[in-house]
């Protein structure tokens, strides 16, 4: 979001707000889509729930809220796994990729899914407003998140193998018809001619990743859980990252004409439109 009349034509109000304004976008979403969807799932693009005990996800959420109608939220524990990384699409499988997933010992905060007909607001990981045990708590199965992803080649001659839960010897994470069914989709998907053109021009190396988490661990990670600071001291957001400009690709923006309502107190209001896509600008930070 930007202002229609800033000091410089780049003012972000993002850059002042915590994870940059995170919360915010999830209530937005909340709130397009609380008369229309059953369940909404708060989840990052690197989180992955996998069903243990249902065929899908709306079968697994249906039995959460059936068996406890009064609750108005679900709450998944959070598993961080490593995989290794493939440089050429036309290599990728999931089938492979999960043979060398590393199951790791460390847990993460959780997500929530929630019930939009119970839930108005939200925080990035569940709502503070309502109470918590009315939240049901998931200890069976837990979402994956897939935190590191190793700079060594996808071992294409490994052979197959289940992962297992965490703490398991026979507990299998995904089950093998699961995966060929993943696989089948995913090659569906890229014998789309203009999926396999795009695909296939992707770079093969994490260039911002590290930076961000760079920049994350010494904003955030490090003040709060090692110096022991409060959200008094630190405000941990991406925004305020040092991202270089590449010389080969430019950073694209999602960009929009920006209007600027009349000065009122205590609020002033800013909205923004006819959204597009924006090329010229580059990495601003």
């Amino acid at each position: 979001m930007k202002f229609q009349e800033t000091y410089t034509p780049f003012a972000d109000p993002m850059r002042n707000v915590e994870w940059r304004n995170q919360a915010g976008a999830q209530t937005d979403c909340l709130l397009q889509y609380k008369e229309v969807a059953e369940f909404v799932a708060f989840f990052d693009i690197d989180d992955i729930l996998i069903p243990r005990l249902s065929h899908n996800y709306h079968q697994e959420f249906s039995n959460h809220f059936n068996a406890y109608p009064s609750y108005h939220s679900i709450f998944y524990n959070k598993r961080d796994v490593s995989v290794e990384k493939i440089s050429n699409v036309t290599d990728f499988s999931f089938r492979k990729m999960f043979s060398t997933m590393k199951i790791q010992e460390e847990e993460g905060y959780g997500k929530s899914i929630v019930n939009p007909l119970k839930y108005n607001s939200t925080w990035i990981h569940h709502s503070f407003q309502l109470p918590r045990d009315k939240m049901l708590k998931i200890y069976n199965t837990e979402i994956i998140h897939i935190k590191d992803i190793m700079d060594i080649e996808l071992n294409q001659t490994v052979p197959f193998n289940l992962p297992l839960n965490f703490g398991t010897k026979s507990d299998f994470l995904i089950r093998e018809m699961d995966l060929k069914t993943l696989d089948m989709d995913f090659q569906s998907s890229y014998g789309d001619s203009q999926y396999r053109e795009t695909a296939l021009k992707m770079i093969d190396h994490n260039y911002y990743s590290p930076i961000v988490f760079n920049c994350y661990n010494e904003s955030f990670y490090q003040p709060y859980f090692v110096e022991k600071k409060g959200f008094r001291d630190i405000c941990p957001n991406a925004d305020n990252c040092e991202l270089p400009q590449r010389d080969d690709i430019k950073c694209i923006h999602s960009d929009a004409e920006y209007v600027s309502g009349p000065e009122m107190f205590p609020l002033t209001f800013h909205y923004a439109i006819n959204p597009f896509w924006s090329e010229d600008i580059g990495c601003y930070q």
